[in-house]
Parts: structure tokens; C-alpha cells; sequence
């Protein structure tokens, strides 16, 4: 159970540094169009101080959260179950 947690928060990572680092804009424009009115007002201000953060700093975060993806995934393929 706890390998396929792994594998599934790990490719949920990856997958999201991926896309943060080729698209860095797509995901703080998908909030403001569709999310932003049913989530609470602490939320949306954390976005927007988020999207005021340059493109290169956006690819940073997500080169890193790509990385700790990898980690997660190397992690989940040792457990032994």
C-alpha cells in the first residue's frame, strides 16, 4: 500500500515539475480563471503573492519539486512489501 502511495505522489510531483518548468504561467492563470471564487480569500492571496514571482524563479520551484518526485519515486521502488 504504501509503495503504490509513493508511486502515485511521486509521479503526481514529477508530473507537476515538468509542466511547472515547460509552462510556468499555465497554472496561476487556471486558478484566476476557474478556482479563485470557491476557494477561501487566505488561498487566493497566497497565489497571488506566488504569481508575482519571476518566470525563472517559477522553473526553480519546479525543477525542485520535480526532483523531490524522483526521490519519492527511487523511494517507493525500494520498499519491500
Amino acid at each position: 500500500m504504501l509503495k503504490k502511495i509513493g508511486y502515485v505522489l511521486g509521479g503526481l510531483l514529477l508530473l507537476d515539475g515538468v509542466w511547472g518548468t515547460v509552462s510556468p504561467r499555465f497554472g496561476i492563470e487556471t486558478w484566476k480563471r476557474n478556482f479563485r471564487r470557491y476557494m477561501p480569500r487566505p488561498v487566493s492571496e497566497d497565489v497571488e503573492e506566488f504569481s508575482h514571482l519571476s518566470d525563472s524563479a517559477i522553473r526553480y520551484i519546479a525543477v525542485w519539486l520535480g526532483l523531490a518526485g524522483l526521490v519519492m519515486l527511487l523511494l517507493a521502488s525500494r520498499i519491500r512489501e
